[in-house]
């Protein structure tokens, strides 16, 4: 119920009308951005915005294009449903949901900042990377996560009824 939910507002609000992924694309684009100031210091930096996409580029290079789909929305949002899905105070609900957001946004923006120190400099390996390794890496801490929050989840014999 929850994803045919979230599959509706996104399909007939969100994304028709642009509410959310072009500022978190363009988000995700300036944060990587501004960590790849402390990496390539002493080069030309510059990332370009057009309404579904950051275009990042080192010397005039083009290095990376964050689009939509690799804004992490879909996972942000696959990982809040399983938090929803267990019932657990407000607060802590909350709490794990911000924490691990932040997680995934982190952990994308170092996934944008390995595909750009890949295309540099083992070109070979960017495709596999970004279609394998990375996804597996990005999953792999939401389960963490998950697992966590599950084993912090108090369950009385009374509201575990089968």
């Amino acid at each position: 119920m929850l994803l045919a939910g979230w599959s509706l507002l996104y399909g007939f609000l969100i994304k028709p009308y642009d509410l959310i992924d072009p500022e978190l694309t363009r988000y995700t684009g300036a944060t990587t951005v501004w960590f790849m100031q402390y990496l390539y210091q002493g080069q030309h930096l510059s990332v370009i915005y057009t309404t579904h996409a950051a275009l990042l580029s080192i010397d005039n290079k083009e290095v990376l294009y964050i689009c939509d789909p690799c804004n992490a929305l879909d996972l942000y949002v696959l990982f809040t449903g399983f938090i929803l899905c267990v019932p657990m105070g407000t607060k802590k609900m909350i709490s794990y949901i911000l924490i691990g957001m932040s997680g995934i946004f982190l952990l994308n923006v170092i996934r944008c900042l390995a595909l750009i120190y890949l295309y540099y400099h083992h070109f070979g390996y960017t495709d596999i990377a970004h279609h394998y390794f990375f996804q597996l890496i990005v999953y792999a801490a939401i389960f963490i996560l998950w697992e966590r929050y599950f084993r912090s989840v108090k369950v009385s014999h009374e509201t575990a009824q089968v």
